[in-house]
C-alpha cells in the first residue's frame, strides 16, 4: 500500500473520532484520475511547478442519511502542489503534514484549506490538494497597487497575516518560509498563509539545514 495513503487513512479515522460533524473538511485519498484540465500555474520552491485543475465531484459537503452516501460540492477548481522527494519522507515531515492537516481541518479562516493528497502518475511525486487562491499573492497585489493601497486594505492584510500566524503557532507549527509569494487571496479582500512547513524536501530533517526564499530568511 502507498505509504501516503496509509497516512491519509489513519488521519481520516482520527478526524472522524475528533469531530465527525465537520464533513466539509474531511480528509480523503483522491485518485489523480479525478482531476481534469491540469495546467501550470506558477513555479515554487525547488523549481517545482504548482498546478491548477478541476476536481471532478469535488469535496465532501455533508452526509446524506437517507441515501447513505456523501454529498459533494460538485466540480471545483483546486491547486495541486507537488511534494519534493515525497516517495521517501522523513518521520519529522510526516508529523508536520499530519499537524497541518489537523490545522486546516479545525479552522482555515487564514490558512488555505488543504483537502488531501493525490499522486501524479506523470512526475511520480505526491501532491497537496489545496483550495485555489484565484486572486493571486501579496507580491502581485503590491506591484499592482504601486503604493495606492488604502489604510483599510493595509489593516485587513496585517490583521489576516497576524491571525494566520497565530493559528499556526497555536498548533505548534512554524512556517519556515514566510514571504509575499506565500500570502494568498481568493477574493482580493481576505488573505491566507500557505506552505506551512513545506519549504524543505520531504526526505530531509531540516533541523540543521536552511531552506526557503533567501531574501526572507532570518540572518541568524
Amino acid at each position: 500500500m502507498d505509504i501516503w495513503k496509509e497516512l491519509i487513512d489513519k488521519l481520516i479515522q482520527d478526524l472522524q473520532i475528533q469531530n465527525f460533524s465537520m464533513l466539509g473538511k474531511m480528509i480523503e485519498w483522491v485518485s489523480h484520475e479525478n482531476f481534469l484540465d491540469v495546467s501550470h500555474k506558477a513555479t515554487g520552491g525547488f523549481g517545482r511547478t504548482v498546478y491548477t485543475a478541476n476536481w471532478v465531484g469535488g469535496y465532501i459537503i455533508e452526509w446524506d442519511e437517507h441515501n447513505q452516501k456523501f454529498i459533494r460540492s460538485g466540480t471545483c477548481a483546486v491547486a495541486l502542489k507537488p511534494l519534493y522527494n515525497s516517495n521517501n519522507p522523513s518521520e519529522d515531515f510526516f508529523k508536520e503534514v499530519r499537524s497541518t492537516f489537523i490545522l486546516t481541518s479545525e479552522s482555515h479562516l487564514f490558512v488555505p484549506l488543504l483537502y488531501s493528497i493525490t499522486k501524479s502518475p506523470d512526475i511520480g511525486d505526491h501532491m497537496l490538494i489545496l483550495d485555489y487562491m484565484k486572486s493571486g499573492d501579496l507580491g502581485s497585489f503590491l506591484r499592482k497597487k504601486k503604493g495606492t493601497s488604502t489604510w483599510t486594505e493595509r489593516f485587513s492584510l496585517l490583521r489576516d497575516i497576524s491571525l494566520g500566524l497565530e493559528q499556526i503557532h497555536e498548533n505548534d507549527l512554524l512556517h519556515k518560509d514566510l514571504h509575499p509569494g506565500n500570502i494568498l487571496t481568493k477574493t482580493g479582500n481576505e488573505w491566507e498563509i500557505c506552505d506551512m512547513g513545506f519549504c524543505g524536501p520531504a526526505n530531509k530533517d531540516s533541523v540543521n539545514e536552511i531552506f526557503g526564499n533567501l531574501q526572507y530568511v532570518a540572518s541568524e
